[in-house]
């Protein structure tokens, strides 16, 4: 009925229901209430969430706004989820925050596919829905079930309803499989990625315990692609710190694969660019806790030639390359961090644990990438069609990390050259 029948008509039935049954329950009086022979005010009061799921989706606005539409059902619906929750059993408390959960997350998705630049809406909209979230827990948490047991059977809605409580994740590789899904469908995806962060606690000083394989996995496959590609950059952002820190709780042998993973993926190449951040923490955490596989020769036999060259490796050497092909692709930041990375390890590792002072390392950089960038950056300067100012707009952004490594190689006398070719770019000293 609540899919095919009239989404209005529905709604009016759905709301006399209501009130009857609001009406039940305030005179506790079960000669009052609806079919007592065979259903529950609870059951009853579910199987009425159940219905505005299904038609509250399809109902049309006409002169309302989404938020001024469904205020006056939700906060109806509020005043019989409270007065329900002290005679329901832990078994209708659970299917009733099921069916609240699943029409918030209807009415989310459904708001979202109304395109609205109105923030006061969207805020009104989404504080109606946590308000029928809040009730709904308040209730549940008067019959004296905790978060955890709703989570021994682990689903979307229940999800929803732990991310909110505020409880903290004690079980999380139980919860595993409901993240990922979460994660990979998008629904519910900010509750799922409040749990990851409560779970791992991003602000806990390293070294951190590690994490069982099983939650290991799982995650990194789904966080990955999840940081590189959402179109939300707040997403991508707790996405990618999240990853960060589910890299920080890996066993040093596993971070390194991962880690590699990272920096060669080419379906992500955003991915690559910010990897160099995720190696670049892996090593001066490795540094200040040794021993670790990251402040070992190890390191740089395994990156060397995957951080510190261009991809492909005679990129800089094409001739035909011209600035703004270099500029827009990614692998102009990826070599911008990678010079950044470079030189922060050469700064910490002053123990050469790393082995990249080694002079058969700093010559290997140096033939790998810094004479075919400074032959690049010639090149480009010296082109007549180059202005001054465009091609020190270009270089304006990566200058800090790329002076403070030039100071540092221009101590050990390698780059003399590339000293000279920056003073012929005639960049600005203010930059």
């Amino acid at each position: 009925m609540g899919e095919c029948s009239s989404a209005k008509e529905v709604v009016i039935a759905i709301q006399e229901a209501m009130e009857r049954l609001e009406s039940a329950l305030e005179g506790d009086d079960e000669n009052d209430e609806l079919d007592t022979q065979t259903l529950s005010c609870s059951t009853q009061l579910t199987i009425l969430v159940e219905l505005y799921a299904a038609c509250l989706p399809r109902l049309k606005l006409r002169r309302k706004s989404a938020s001024e539409t469904i205020k006056p059902l939700l906060s109806e619906l509020e005043s019989v989820v409270r007065l329900s929750g002290s005679r329901s059993s832990c078994e209708e408390g659970r299917a009733l925050i099921s069916s609240v959960s699943h029409l918030v997350t209807r009415l989310e998705a459904w708001s979202k596919q109304l395109v609205t630049d109105d923030a006061v809406e969207i805020s009104a909209r989404k504080d109606y829905l946590k308000s029928l979230l809040d009730t709904t827990l308040d209730a549940y948490t008067s019959l004296e079930i905790s978060p955890t047991t709703v989570l021994s059977a682990p689903s979307t809605p229940a999800m929803i309803i732990f991310a909110h409580s505020g409880s903290k994740v004690t079980q999380l590789p139980k919860l595993i499989p409901i993240l990922v899904s979460s994660i990979q469908t998008g629904s519910a995806l900010d509750e799922a990625l409040t749990i990851l962060l409560r779970a791992l606690d991003p602000l806990q000083a390293p070294p951190r315990p590690y994490l069982p394989e099983e939650v290991i996995h799982p995650l990194f496959a789904v966080l990955s692609p999840l940081s590189s590609s959402h179109p939300d950059p707040l997403v991508r952002h707790q996405a990618y710190r999240i990853l960060s820190t589910l890299l920080s709780s890996c066993p040093p042998p596993i971070r390194l694969r991962l880690l590699t993973e990272l920096a060669t993926d080419p379906d992500f190449p955003q991915m690559r660019v910010a990897a160099m951040g995720l190696v670049k923490e892996a090593v001066l955490e490795a540094l200040t806790h040794p021993p670790n596989i990251f402040a070992s020769p190890t390191f740089f036999d395994i990156f060397g030639p995957i951080l510190f060259m261009p991809s492909p490796r005679d990129l800089l050497l094409d001739e035909s390359l011209s600035i703004d092909s270099f500029k827009e692709s990614s692998e102009s930041a990826r070599l911008v961090e990678s010079l950044g990375t470079y030189y922060t390890i050469l700064l910490r590792d002053k123990a050469n644990l790393t082995r990249m002072r080694d002079p058969d390392a700093l010559k290997w950089v140096q033939t790998a990438l810094l004479t075919p960038l400074r032959q690049a950056l010639n090149r480009w300067a010296n082109q007549p069609e180059t202005s001054g100012g465009e091609f020190n707009a270009f270089l304006k952004p990566y200058v800090p990390s790329a002076q403070a490594m030039v100071e540092h190689f221009q101590e050990t006398g390698m780059v003399d050259s590339l000293c000279r070719a920056r003073a012929r770019i005639k960049i600005d000293d203010t930059l």
